[in-house]
Formats: structure tokens, C-alpha cells, sequence
């Protein structure tokens, strides 16, 4: 593990970009010429039209924990920063070179790809949790530091998970308020 950036970077949320969703279109290329992963999806904030964001791209990469060690010295050659295992089933890697990105390595069949995408894909569809998701977001983001803007704003993130993972399997359900 070669951690040469903090894990609890300064941090800043910016309006949305529209650009966001072409420059992750061309860094999954990237990424998966690199990884040969089976599936690379664009998640968090810059992965919702209208969402602010910190500006950094964040890809899901779809890699047996068996490769990460190989995935990761590739994308470490390729200029990411490894930060390993930071929680169960997630090697995390970022790059701060534009366009600023983090990925995830998580295998597609646990519970933490379905979270992500169950996720990303209410705030997509539902604009009542997305505008509630972006005043948390605003409010954690005066905290300036990734570990306490992300500490501040998990009640919301949890409310939002719990209602996405129903919404997820067909069960309907309203936004959080």
C-alpha cells in the first residue's frame, strides 16, 4: 500500500458539472483496459444529474478480491494511489489528477455493488431525495475535512439507503422528507 495522499483529504462541494458524466464515460474506458473488470458503473453524487458534488469521479469496478493486489499495482502504475481494504469487501484507490477519481474494487454480487446502485439510482429518480441528500451534503460540507463531511451527512445516507434498498426490490416507497 503506497498512501501518499491523506484518506481524510480537505474537501469541497461544488455544483454539478454536466461535463461529470463524460469524463466518467472516458475514465472507465481507461479504467477497464487497465483492470480487465467485468463491470465498471459510476456511482456517488457526480453520478446524479443535478446532485453538487465534490468534484471526483467515483467508479464501482467489479474485481474478484483474488485480483485486487494485481488490479491495484495496476492502477498504481497507472497513477492511482492505493489506500487497500478500507472496509469489508472494498479496496479503495484514488487518483487526484484530472479528472479526479476514486475506485472502488467490489465484487458486483455483494451487497455493497447493490447498495451503490440501489443508491445512485433512487437520487436519479427521485427528485424530493435528491434535493433532501443535497442539503445534507451542503451543510456537511462546511466540516472541510472527507472523514467529518462523510460522519455528518451517514444519518441522511443511511435514511436514503434504507428507502433505495425497498425501492430497489419493487416495494413502494415515498422519499425521506
Amino acid at each position: 500500500m503506497t498512501a501518499e495522499l491523506p484518506l481524510d483529504e480537505p474537501i469541497t462541494v461544488v455544483d454539478h458539472d454536466p461535463r461529470w458524466a463524460s469524463q466518467a464515460a472516458r475514465t472507465i474506458d481507461d479504467v477497464k483496459l487497465i483492470t480487465g473488470a467485468r463491470d465498471i458503473e459510476h456511482i456517488g453524487s457526480t453520478a446524479v444529474p443535478g446532485l453538487p458534488a465534490k468534484p471526483i469521479i467515483d467508479l464501482m469496478a467489479d474485481v474478484t478480491p483474488a485480483d485486487h493486489d494485481a488490479v491495484a499495482r495496476e492502477l498504481t502504475a497507472a497513477g492511482f494511489t492505493d489506500f487497500g481494504e478500507i472496509s469489508a469487501g472494498r479496496r479503495y484507490l484514488v487518483r487526484r489528477t484530472a479528472p479526479a477519481t476514486n475506485v472502488h474494487l467490489i465484487v458486483s454480487t455483494s451487497s455493497l455493488w447493490a447498495d451503490n446502485l440501489a443508491f445512485r439510482d433512487y437520487l436519479r429518480s427521485h427528485p424530493d431525495a435528491s434535493r433532501a441528500y443535497c442539503r445534507a451534503k451542503r451543510h456537511a460540507a462546511s466540516r472541510e475535512r472527507l472523514l467529518a463531511y462523510s460522519d455528518t451527512k451517514a444519518p441522511m445516507v443511511l435514511e436514503i439507503l434504507r428507502i433505495a434498498r425497498t425501492w430497489a426490490t419493487g416495494s413502494p416507497k415515498g422519499p425521506p422528507n
